[in-house]
């Protein structure tokens, strides 16, 4: 079994304990897409299919919500992010192509970088880092979870 195959197995496992906002369709992953001018590699959107966003030991993993499944607000909805971190000129969103997945608390955004595929590379970027942290979205929320990611 080659590793990005046990990293998503893996992953699925850790879905199955932790908090997700429920499936995302495939017409709102377009709509997203679409909006944000980005194609989500295949790896985001199964995620969006599988979880839509999820709440994981110690982090947030950002993806769609339903409105009327988020209230009391749990989840972060990623078109809502990455379009105000757009407007304050976060680093990172430079980058047309990048999308914030995630973040640490203390200013580092984890982005997704739409332009790799059919690749998936997580980026941490913040003050005073711009780092490759991840090869994949299923390795990058293992780290995340086990605090393993290193800035």
């Amino acid at each position: 079994m080659n590793s990005r195959r046990t990293a998503e197995d893996a992953f699925q496992e850790l879905a199955q304990t932790c908090e997700v906002a429920g499936p995302a369709s495939d017409s709102d992953i377009t709509g997203a897409e679409s909006r944000l001018g980005v194609v989500f590699p295949e790896e985001y959107r199964q995620f969006l299919r599988l979880c839509g966003a999820a709440l994981v030991p110690g982090a947030q993993i950002y993806g769609l919500v339903e409105p009327s499944r988020n209230d009391p607000p749990l989840w972060i909805d990623v078109r809502t992010v990455t379009e105000l971190l757009r407007g304050w000129c976060q680093a990172g969103t430079e980058e047309p192509g990048y999308l914030p997945i995630s973040d640490d608390g203390m200013g580092v955004y984890f982005y997704l970088d739409t332009t790799a595929a059919p690749n998936v590379e997580i980026w941490g970027i913040g003050p005073g880092v711009r780092t490759r942290i991840s090869g994949g979205l299923y390795e990058f929320a293992l780290k995340l979870t086990k605090g393993q990611l290193i800035l």
